[in-house]
């Protein structure tokens, strides 16, 4: 009688992470909080999203770049790195609010 046992699957614990979210730690690497525009951190970014058509795992657009830092794949990244990503006001102008914890 000969019996085979399976090995389960490696199911890794580590956050899944996005190129979106790598370039959000690179941004804060030596800083405590980041805040402005979608269009300003896109253009902080902009190094990484090529112009004209989309760079794997990168947005091409503010309106984009704001909805994608949201999702729980990038925001779950991000506070695996110690930072948090949120959403605000600055007077009536809408932001994007990073912080490392």
């Amino acid at each position: 009688l000969t019996v085979t046992v399976n090995n389960p699957p490696f199911v890794s614990t580590k956050p899944r992470t996005s190129k979106l979210s790598r370039h959000i730690v690179e941004l804060m690497d030596g800083r405590d909080s980041w805040k402005g525009t979608a269009s300003a951190l896109m253009a902080i970014l902009a190094p990484y999203a090529h112009s004209g058509y989309r760079s794997y795992g990168m947005p091409v657009n503010a309106a984009r770049l704001s909805k994608e830092i949201m999702t729980p794949k990038v925001t779950v990244a991000l506070e695996a790195s110690g930072i948090t990503a949120a959403r605000g006001y600055r007077g009536h102008e809408r932001v994007l609010c990073l912080h490392r914890r």
